[in-house]
């Protein structure tokens, strides 16, 4: 049982590192729904599996946001839990959109489609405050939380509106972003890890230096 506990913790702790896959898949949405409608003339077949993006990215945050922040602010807070209730709202309109066929039923009101664009909008501004908020507190590595931050308002934009290429590109940044904090942080811990070794096996070739003293 302990383990089971063990394990546990450890994937716990390391959940932080689904936000790689998350952006990645992110990232990739516009050539998923290119090759889907160039393979099976339909987009619907990657935007089956796009609920994956932002179901991931709520994990991976939780992971981060509790187990491998620093203090954190009220307004760290807000912005991981809006980012949770965007990405529930988003993966509930992408499967009453996709796998449902709500939207053809209500065709003039497309509830499944509005859900899943509030979702989305939801999901970016819960990402740009927790980002911001982040590397002000300095809960985060600056490194990391900053060009997350960015990448958030570039993702807020191109939700709210349509900008063709130059939205796709603001698209494609925020699942950079979020894969860029995920790797950050992975950084950050490796390198404390490392950092701790290198102590530890100093401090071990002084006290064996050290003449042993005897009462």
């Amino acid at each position: 049982m302990k383990a089971l506990r063990k394990a546990l913790r450890f994937l716990l702790e390391w959940s932080f590192l689904l936000l790689v896959p998350a952006g990645a898949l992110w990232a990739l949405s516009p050539l998923g729904v290119y090759l889907s409608d160039y393979a099976f003339q339909t987009p619907n077949v990657f935007w089956r599996l796009f609920p994956t993006a932002p179901l991931l990215m709520a994990l991976g945050l939780a992971g981060v946001f509790f187990f491998a922040m620093g203090e954190k602010g009220i307004a760290a807070k807000v912005g991981f839990w809006t980012v949770v209730a965007g990405a529930v709202v988003t993966i509930a309109g992408a499967f009453g959109r996709y796998y449902f066929g709500l939207d053809d039923e209500y065709i003039m009101t497309a509830p499944a489609w509005s859900a899943m664009r509030t979702g989305l909008f939801v999901l970016a501004a819960g990402a740009v405050v927790f980002g911001a908020a982040s590397a002000r507190e300095g809960s985060l590595p600056l490194w990391g939380a900053l060009p997350f931050a960015i990448a958030a308002v570039a993702g807020l934009v191109s939700v709210v509106r349509d900008f063709g290429g130059a939205g796709a590109v603001m698209w494609i940044s925020f699942g950079v972003g979020w894969a860029w904090l995920g790797l950050s942080l992975f950084i950050a811990k490796a390198a404390g890890y490392l950092k701790e070794r290198r102590a530890a096996k100093a401090g071990d070739s002084t006290s064996s230096k050290t003449p042993a003293t005897y009462i």
